[in-house]
């Protein structure tokens, strides 16, 4: 399996030390996520074009997102506040082939790029830019920041995240409904709703929406589309 494939395994990157980037996750209460695992093999490649789409049940929804599709994702992400921590809206864009990833959180104080080498399971660069400035790239991890961002974004549509939210209903028929939709720019999606809660995903396994009760996450913009560059550190200003 492709760890960090478009946030539906992200590698939890969890580092020593204390402190982090100049624009870090909110914290979120979600499942304990396993371990990750290796890169995928070409037959696991060819595996997961045979899932069926659209899907008919709650456990074919679960199997498209369980896919690891190559491309590049953009969420919207909304966290409902506590006693501790207020609500959060912020953005995060996911690009990823077999060998890297590149995560880009946006929040309103700055945003933060991480690189990721996929089969390495490790973060290969840093970048940071509070708002109105151009990013400043680092190598690797330094504060293990980075990896408190990666670890924050598994735990909101990571496998195992999504795995403990809809496995339980999956298999139900009361009070489940497996449909299509069109989201994210018209693109044809299967969805599995219950009460408070839905998860629908792409053909190609793209997660468009996972909504449970505190967490709402809407992908804006979905291409299967990646090239080299976008995995790349920036080198523009944020926008």
């Amino acid at each position: 399996m492709r760890a960090a494939a478009i946030l539906l395994a992200l590698p939890l990157l969890v580092a020593a030390g204390c402190g982090g980037g100049s624009a870090t996750a909110p914290a979120v209460t979600a499942p304990e996520p396993a371990a990750p695992t290796a890169a995928a093999t070409a037959g696991e490649v060819e595996a997961r074009e045979e899932v069926a789409f659209p899907a008919t049940t709650g456990a074919g929804v679960l199997a498209l997102a369980a896919q690891r599709p190559a491309g590049i994702v953009a969420y919207d992400v909304a966290l409902a506040g506590s006693d501790a921590e207020p609500p959060a809206t912020y953005t995060v864009e996911i690009g990823s082939d077999d060998l890297r990833a590149r995560l880009h959180q946006s929040l309103a104080e700055g945003d933060t790029w991480v690189g990721l080498d996929l089969n390495g399971r490790v973060v290969t660069y840093t970048c940071t830019a509070p708002v109105g400035q151009a990013p400043e790239c680092v190598d690797g991890d330094p504060d293990g920041g980075a990896s408190r961002i990666a670890d924050a974004i598994a735990r909101l549509v990571g496998n195992d995240f999504v795995v403990a939210s809809f496995a339980p209903v999956a298999a139900k028929t009361a009070d489940v409904g497996v449909g299509p939709d069109l989201q994210a720019g018209e693109i044809a999606v299967s969805c599995l709703a219950t009460s408070g809660s839905r998860l629908c995903v792409s053909r190609s396994g793209f997660i468009t929406e996972l909504t449970v009760p505190g967490v709402s996450v809407l992908a804006r913009s979905v291409t299967t589309e990646v090239t080299p560059a976008d995995l790349d550190p920036p080198t523009a200003a944020p926008g």
